[in-house]
């Protein structure tokens, strides 16, 4: 997934692009369930110590979460 990730970036020309590019290929991974537990786990990973998101990071899991509905 990092290796993924990290071609995407190369392709893309915004934050935005690889964001929604990222979460439309994370929508393909298994049943609703799977995909809310992945929501979950990016999210955790996501976030800092104390549990905080930046906006960034709230605005890119806003559209990951979009797709894995």
């Amino acid at each position: 997934m990092v290796v993924f990730a990290k071609w995407l970036s190369d392709q893309s020309s915004t934050y935005d692009e690889i964001v929604r590019r990222l979460a439309k290929h994370l929508a393909s991974f298994g049943e609703s369930r799977t995909r809310q537990d992945l929501a979950r786990i990016i999210e955790a990973t996501c976030s800092d110590s104390d549990g905080e998101l930046s906006d960034k990071a709230i605005d890119a899991l806003n559209t990951v979460n979009r797709h894995l509905r």
